[in-house]
């Protein structure tokens, strides 16, 4: 049974993986993305287009959440990782 984390890292590497330049999704059970410290890099590092990350997240976690995702404040200089934690406090406390 994955974790909370798993489900939130995998759901932000997908997203990030279709909304920005230079991340590729190499393995699925469990989900990995190259670069594998990607999670450490802003997402300004990659060029994401915000909007689209947060669409393709949104859709990659239970609609039950959709809200809180969608209220969650991040931009350009946020650090990806503070992402993850975010949506693993956010899938915890469903």
């Amino acid at each position: 049974m994955s974790t909370a984390l798993d489900v939130a890292a995998a759901a932000v590497g997908a997203a990030l993986a279709v909304s920005s330049t230079g991340i590729q999704v190499t393995g699925f059970n469990p989900l990995t993305i190259t670069p594998n410290d990607a999670f450490t890099f802003a997402f300004s590092h990659f060029h994401t287009t915000l909007p689209v990350f947060r669409a393709h997240l949104v859709s990659n976690l239970p609609a039950a959440v959709a809200s809180d995702i969608q209220g969650m404040n991040f931009d350009d200089s946020t650090i990806i990782q503070k992402v993850v934690d975010g949506v693993e406090a956010i899938i915890l406390a469903m």
